[in-house]
């Protein structure tokens, strides 16, 4: 075939590798390595990781097998040390691979040991020379992903999917990165609806059903995350399924759908460290979501204590710390706040998943929110002038410094261009406007933010808050039976919630002064 394509048969004889060289000479570890990747493109990983080791178990000196073990460890909790064993004897054995897979093999080893410009630059190199191979674009496109730099990765996995249209790893990541993109809901809607009709299955449903959500079609949203979490209950169509749920209010079936999942049961204690790591993933998962489902409720202390589960569970300190962080962040004394994002900065020191630059670059907006304006002063240095961080650490620092005006200014054009910060950005607009005396204004900002999907955990709070200012905003206006409808969706939301809750106690007395001005203002 490659003589017909006009290569020269000298070409091709000098560039001939042997398969069993290539791989491996034994053809069972082979067949292991074969189910293994079939398994983790279909995301069952604790399967794919049994295939690989099973091929090691035939074929020790299976350089591929002990590279898909150090890659995929990485997003299944291995520990760093076995991860680094697996590299160390994937390079060992490396010169019995073809050139791709040696250079894929030196780029992830970069990565591993911290070095990802290197690897970034390992992988641009392995794109130039095998363009035509989706699963050099998909991991070149993949270190991007994971570091939050979803722009630069996008264009990669477009190229990936125009070889292998459904090809699930590249489209469950490029769906991803329209749903963080300013004005990506739109694509990603045509996307996921594209991706259905070429493959239904779990992973293409739950796609659709978060597209739809973020286009405001929760109904259709619903129906079709209970579709895909009807075909494989697994910790991505359940936290759909939950996250949607929670949008519309319906706070008793989520805590139904997650309760036997956080409670732990019909779990097996067994098994091999991958598998009681993701039976851990999955539970942290649930526990996040069912204790946000227990906080809309106003029911804070539950939520806290649900919180504490995280602390049995591996790999959980970063995610315990940051859940823990978003529920205080409401609170108008932020002791508790600033102490969680202390602790959250030192768990995600060792945490494999540390290099998400998205989220670095929001750690001056996120310091600032907690109150610690010196500290945001400095992480704001190493910020681009004018880009969505800068722009939000703007808006939030001056948030905090009540310079009203400064942070108007900031946060508006954050809140109308869409993506990932329209949500808290239009919320601290509505609390900015309020401030300013502009009750028009808030309630546009309040009511683009309940517009928006996603945020489940922050929301507890934020979610509340904004219902009182637009009674506050309504009043202002003359609007007071607007109001109280306001004022009553959260007390009947309530009516389970911590009694002295500061959130309920505001609420209560903002109802009864509605009532006594109304009963004033009748002849």
């Amino acid at each position: 075939t490659r003589q017909r394509l006009r290569e020269a048969p000298a070409e091709v004889a000098a560039s001939r590798v042997n398969v069993a060289e290539a791989t491996s000479a034994s053809l069972e570890a082979y067949e292991h390595y074969f189910r293994g990747g079939q398994l983790e493109e279909r995301t069952r990983y604790d399967e794919a990781l049994a295939e690989f080791r099973a091929a090691l178990e035939v074929d020790p000196a299976f350089a591929l097998a002990h590279y898909r073990i150090a890659y995929l460890g990485e997003f299944t909790g291995l520990e760093a040390r076995e991860r680094q064993k697996h590299i160390e004897a994937a390079v060992a054995n490396s010169g019995k691979v073809g050139e791709k897979e040696r250079i894929l093999i030196r780029a992830w080893q970069a990565h591993m040991e911290k070095h990802n410009e290197e690897a970034h630059q390992i992988y641009a190199q392995a794109v130039e020379a095998w363009p035509q191979e989706k699963e050099v674009l998909y991991m070149a496109a993949d270190l991007y992903f994971h570091e939050g730099q979803t722009e630069k990765a996008r264009p990669l996995f477009d190229r990936a999917l125009q070889l292998d249209p459904t090809w699930e790893p590249a489209l469950v990541h490029l769906v991803d990165c329209l749903g963080m993109a300013v004005g990506g809901k739109e694509e990603l809607l045509v996307r996921s609806a594209r991706w259905v009709e070429q493959s239904p299955g779990p992973s293409s449903y739950r796609s659709l059903a978060l597209a739809l959500a973020q286009n405001g079609r929760l109904d259709e949203a619903l129906q079709n995350a209970r579709r895909a979490y009807g075909m494989e209950a697994n910790r991505w169509t359940r936290g759909t399924l939950a996250e949607i749920l929670c949008h519309r209010g319906a706070f008793s079936e989520v805590e139904a759908l997650l309760e036997p999942v956080v409670a732990n049961r019909n779990r097996s204690t067994s098994g091999t460290a991958t598998s009681r790591t993701l039976q851990g993933y999955e539970r942290a998962n649930a526990v996040g979501y069912y204790a946000a489902a227990l906080a809309f409720q106003g029911r804070r202390r539950e939520a806290l204590r649900a919180l504490e589960t995280l602390r049995e569970l591996p790999q959980a300190a970063a995610p315990y710390h940051e859940m823990r962080l978003q529920h205080f962040l409401g609170e108008s004394g932020l002791n508790e706040a600033r102490a969680e994002f202390a602790a959250l900065l030192r768990a995600a020191q060792s945490d494999p998943k540390s290099d998400d630059k998205k989220k670095k670059e929001m750690l001056a907006a996120l310091a600032a929110a907690v109150g610690d304006l010196e500290g945001a002063a400095v992480l704001v240095r190493s910020l681009e002038a004018g880009s969505t961080a800068e722009m939000m650490y703007r808006g939030v620092a001056a948030w905090r410094s009540r310079r009203f005006d400064e942070a108007a200014a900031a946060l508006r054009p954050l809140s109308e261009r869409g993506g990932e910060p329209r949500a808290f950005a239009s919320y601290l607009l509505g609390e900015v406007e309020a401030a300013r005396g502009r009750p028009a204004e808030a309630l546009e900002a309040m009511e683009r933010f309940r517009g928006t999907f996603g945020g489940a955990f922050w929301k507890t709070w934020a979610w509340p808050r904004s219902l009182i200012v637009e009674a506050r905003s309504l009043d202002a206006l003359g609007r007071r039976a607007e109001a109280r409808d306001k004022l009553n969706q959260l007390l009947e939301s309530w009516k389970r919630g911590d009694r002295d809750a500061p959130i309920l106690v505001e609420a209560r007395a903002l109802a009864e002064k509605l009532r006594d001005k109304t009963a004033s203002s009748r002849p």
